[in-house]
């Protein structure tokens, strides 16, 4: 539990970094543009295994003393923390796929409120 705990921790903590050098919007506009775009779930995978992969060039040659620094450019850290970005992002894309709909058919409803009856028009 010790372990599961120290390293929700940790990979709090690269996100964090993630979110000051930029990598995680990325992987939020990934995961949103998939649910936008009602593209499966499994997709996520390539975005998150990209990002991970370009933070492990980004970090591989990081200096300094700690678990942070060591957990920054490791594949198996970064890769569940852009995951959840990812999914994070993709549950955003779903949520904004829904509202469009809803105002799409609010306009619809509006607009066959407003047009005159069949039998009213004029030629």
């Amino acid at each position: 539990m010790l372990m599961v705990i120290r390293f929700f921790a940790l990979a709090t903590s690269v996100a964090s970094v993630h979110l000051l050098d930029g990598l995680a919007f990325a992987a939020l506009v990934f995961g949103a543009l998939i649910g936008l775009l009602a593209v499966r779930f499994y997709w996520l995978a390539l975005p998150a295994a990209g990002l991970a992969n370009l933070s492990n060039l980004i970090y591989a040659e990081s200096t300094g003393a700690g678990k942070m620094e060591g957990a920054l450019g490791r594949f198996p850290v970064e890769f569940p923390v852009f995951l959840v970005l990812t999914v994070l992002g993709f549950l955003l894309g779903i949520w904004a796929r829904h509202v469009l709909y809803a105002r799409s058919q609010r306009s619809a409803a509006q607009s066959a409120k407003t047009l005159p009856p069949d039998d009213k028009i004029e030629d």
